[in-house]
């Protein structure tokens, strides 16, 4: 790899950590924006297919219980998803389609990036009909 390609793979680099950066704030922001009650943690696993991007947000409360809710989001999240998904699925088109993000309400979190292939097929099934 020569100078140029080495400056080049450390702009995309930085470019791609800000965006994770503001992803990972913005989901934090509308996690908690998005539940009334005091919670001990929550997941949200966030799908990216085609143009659309889908959100399921579970939250598990100190009563043990779990409960599914609406997850405020006003585009913003929407977009840096789109943007970071490109970036990272630019060398590789199955890099993720899928992310899970497990906050918990001492703000600690952690994510993991997964290629679902069976999610990418029945999108493809329904896309055709």
């Amino acid at each position: 790899m020569n100078l140029r390609e080495k400056v080049s793979l450390n702009k995309i680099n930085g470019y791609t950590e800000l965006i994770m950066n503001k992803l990972f704030e913005k989901i934090s922001d509308s996690v908690v924006d998005s539940s009334q009650k005091e919670w001990k943690s929550a997941d949200v696993i966030i799908s990216v297919l085609g143009a659309s991007v889908d959100y399921e947000l579970k939250f598990h409360y100190f009563d043990d219980t779990i409960e599914s809710e609406f997850m405020e989001e006003d585009g913003t999240l929407s977009n840096l998803l789109r943007q970071y998904h490109d970036q990272m699925n630019e060398s590789n088109p199955k890099h993720w389609n899928k992310l899970m993000f497990k906050l918990d309400s001492s703000g600690k979190f952690e994510t993991e990036f997964e290629w679902d292939q069976a999610l990418q097929d029945d999108y493809e099934k329904n896309s055709r009909l």
